[in-house]
């Protein structure tokens, strides 16, 4: 239950960062200030898919792969909380988020999972940084530039996309499923990778996320 829950307060402030940006016409503003959203998840502990699916490398266990699915139904519940609860409100989004839909519903699956493998990794790299970097300043700056990169660039985040989905009442399961392989598999590659490059001395951690 608790996984459950940390899962769904995840998912309830991806979806306030997703609100943020929506909300702003200067996309460069709005990718700065949606990464509040993650930087929160790392502060507080909580669980979010695409922060933990890259260390299923480390983590290779039944315990681990059962807490991963719980985590992307929590998340799921926690994007369909706020959207829902969106629609009563005053704030004009409908038409922003029904034009960031359409421009994703519209793009080919093969797109859609390469955007969503550069995701992975960038989310990946981004739990890394805060995790090795010893300042906070230096924390919240790794987690904010590899926020925006990922927004200005494109790239599909599964979490961000239930929102979006949710909100405009226009969810494709098969679209999200390829973006959240897309995000798996982005994730454990780089994981993967960084693995093969430490060095066989060092020590191996677990994650905070």
């Amino acid at each position: 239950m608790r996984v459950l829950i940390r899962s769904f307060l995840a998912g309830i402030l991806i979806s306030i960062g997703c609100v943020i940006f929506l909300m702003c016409e200067n996309k460069l503003i709005g990718s700065f200030l949606f990464s509040f959203g993650l930087f929160a998840i790392l502060n507080m502990k909580l669980n979010l898919f695409t922060g933990k699916i890259g260390y299923l490398v480390l983590n290779l266990n039944r315990e681990y792969v059962r807490d991963l699915l719980i985590t992307l139904v929590g998340n799921f519940l926690g994007t369909l909380f706020v959207s829902v609860m969106i629609r009563f409100t005053r704030l004009n989004i409908m038409e922003t988020v029904a034009a960031v839909t359409a421009v994703k519903l519209g793009d080919s699956y093969i797109s859609m999972f390469i955007l969503a493998i550069f995701c992975g990794m960038l989310m990946f790299l981004g739990v890394e940084l805060f995790r090795s970097i010893e300042s906070y300043v230096g924390k919240a700056l790794g987690v904010i530039f590899i926020v925006m990169i990922f927004i200005l660039s494109g790239f599909e985040h599964s979490i961000a996309d239930m929102f979006y989905f949710n909100l405009a009442r226009n969810l494709n399961v098969l679209l999200l499923l390829i973006i959240i392989l897309g995000n798996t598999v982005g994730a454990l590659l780089l994981s993967w990778l960084c693995e093969m490059a430490k060095d066989k001395n060092e020590k191996v951690t677990s994650t905070i996320l």
